[in-house]
């Protein structure tokens, strides 16, 4: 009886461990995301999006003035988008964070560019210390990262106000989709 024990032990163990390598071997092979951690890799960059929000305004200070951005479409709203990009494998990527290189996609593919925080933006008295700088600093422009650095910070984009964000699509330094975590 026991060795028939050791021998279910050692099968089920065996094909635990076959069923692990087959599903990591899997991951990699469908473009190296790894979902657990909240990480999407691409060939050179590392993206990772904690979420969305929603909101009808984003209040900052710039160059010493107050300031509000709201949507230009009457019935929009801005989707603000916290992000981390790391460079963990070239020695240095110039990233492009304009209208034409970085949009917010829904589940059915419509797609909305980025938007600039600073253009369109109006001058405000009406600011209180508690909603100044919430989605800041803004990611917009060109910026080199060097290996092994990361930057952190919020895209903004005006999108229809029943929208449900899907993914981050990234088309300049390379083509990287990135799911949303809701």
């Amino acid at each position: 009886m026991g060795y028939k024990l050791s021998y279910l032990f050692k099968r089920s163990f065996l094909t635990l461990i076959i069923g692990l390598l087959i599903g990591v071997g899997v991951s990699v092979a469908c473009g190296g995301s790894d979902d657990s951690m909240g990480w999407t890799s691409g060939r050179f960059l590392w993206l990772y999006i904690p979420g969305a929000e929603k909101t009808d305004q984003v209040k900052y200070v710039y160059k010493e003035e107050s300031r509000v951005l709201k949507p230009k479409e009457a019935g929009n709203i801005l989707a603000a988008v916290n992000i981390t990009v790391l460079n963990n494998k070239s020695n240095r990527v110039l990233l492009s964070m304009a209208e034409n290189s970085v949009f917010i996609s829904d589940m059915s593919g419509d797609r909305y560019p980025i938007i600039d925080p600073f253009e369109g933006a109006e001058l405000t008295t009406e600011i209180s210390a508690s909603d100044e700088n919430v989605y800041s600093p803004f990611l917009w422009g060109n910026v080199e990262l060097l290996k092994e650095f990361q930057i952190q910070g919020w895209l903004i984009f005006e999108v229809p106000f029943n929208f449900v964000p899907g993914v981050i699509i990234w088309e300049e330094t390379e083509s990287i989709r990135a799911s949303i975590v809701q």
